[in-house]
């Protein structure tokens, strides 16, 4: 017969408690490194070309405020979800792959625009650049190892 101490409901655990090691390490990623770093150069190369599209005088369609009121609020969101990003928020990683997504949807656009001559050749080049430099760190967030660490730090938060 067990001692009455061990039936009483506020006697301790007789089975051995152990924390759990994470299987995937909270270290980011290489792939994941190289989508940041590459995010932040897209976001400089944006920084450029928006500066001399507001610099360059060209006909334009919008008023001057207008056009930096723009680029400032898509400048101010991109760089918000770069730094979620960095940070390892998976609800960051899959609202960056829809954004590209639809970006890419727009291709064909800057295809057309860049052999009639519609726009200038620079920005469609460096619109087509940002759109593949998006498909790429989209290929890097979605491998194993980003997706991993993704729901490694989705479960630590």
């Amino acid at each position: 017969m067990e001692p009455e101490s061990s039936l009483s409901p506020y006697a301790p655990p007789r089975a051995a408690v152990l924390d759990v090691e994470p299987e995937v390490s909270l270290e980011r990623p290489p792939q994941v490194a190289r989508a940041v770093m590459l995010l932040w150069i897209g976001f400089g190369i944006g920084i450029a070309v928006a500066l001399y599209r507001l610099a360059v005088p060209a006909p334009q369609h919008l008023p001057l405020m207008v056009q930096s009121g723009i680029y400032a609020a898509v400048f101010l969101f991109t760089f918000w979800l770069n730094t979620k990003l960095a940070r390892g928020r998976n609800w960051a990683r899959l609202l960056y792959l829809i954004c590209t997504g639809l970006g890419l949807l727009s291709a064909p656009v800057f295809l057309f625009n860049l052999f009639t001559g519609r726009l200038p050749a620079l920005d469609s080049l460096v619109s087509l650049f940002q759109l593949g430099l998006g498909g790429y760190i989209c290929y890097l967030l979605l491998t194993r190892p980003a997706r991993e660490w993704f729901h490694a730090m989705k479960m630590r938060a």
